[in-house]
This record gives C-alpha cells, structure tokens and sequence, in this order.
C-alpha cells in the first residue's frame, strides 16, 4: 500500500517472481582423447535443450553436434525450457604428430 501526500492511498497486488538457475548442459565425445592430424572428434551436447552453439577455433557450429578436426577450446551453449542460457566446459583438442619410424 502507498499514502499519497493528500492522504489517499493505493493497494497493488503483489507479484512473484521467480528466480531460477540455467540447467547443467552436459557434454560429451565420441572417438579417441587422442586427435592425429587429418582425424577428427564428434562433440555431442546432450539432449533438453535448443538454439545449440558450439563456438571454438573451427567457427560457429549450429547443432547439438560438432565434428572438429583443429585443436583448441570448444564450448557449446544451448537455451534450457525456462529460457535460460547454459554454457558446458570448455572441451580441449589437441593434434598429436605421429612420430617417423627410423
């Protein structure tokens, strides 16, 4: 309730509001830890949630799924049901040189 100057007064309902912490995304792999030159590897964020974003040194990549080749950080950020954005843990890649055979 509010008390104007002249003495009037209002009352407005109160709202409530909620708030909630974005959904865990969780990430996984498919292949080896071990990434040799002209391989690659298959990122895979898990299912619940939309507008999937892998972002790392291969560009932008749409989709729940990525299949990448260059080393680096990848992170993949996704949008859970209550609208909130979620970013998983950077996933590292490394190319590994074969050694020559002597």
């Amino acid at each position: 309730t509010a008390t104007a100057p002249n003495g009037c007064s209002v009352q407005s309902p109160i709202t409530a509001i909620s708030v909630v912490s974005p959904a865990t995304l969780t990430v996984t792999f498919l292949g080896s830890l071990f990434v040799c030159p002209g391989d690659s590897a298959t990122l895979i964020a898990l299912p619940g949630f939309s507008n999937y974003v892998w972002s790392g040194p291969a560009g932008n990549i749409a989709n729940d799924t990525a299949r990448v080749s260059q080393p680096g950080a990848y992170t993949a950020t996704a949008i859970d049901a209550n609208g909130c954005q979620s970013t998983s843990v950077a996933l590292m890649l490394n190319n590994f040189t074969v050694p020559a055979l002597t």
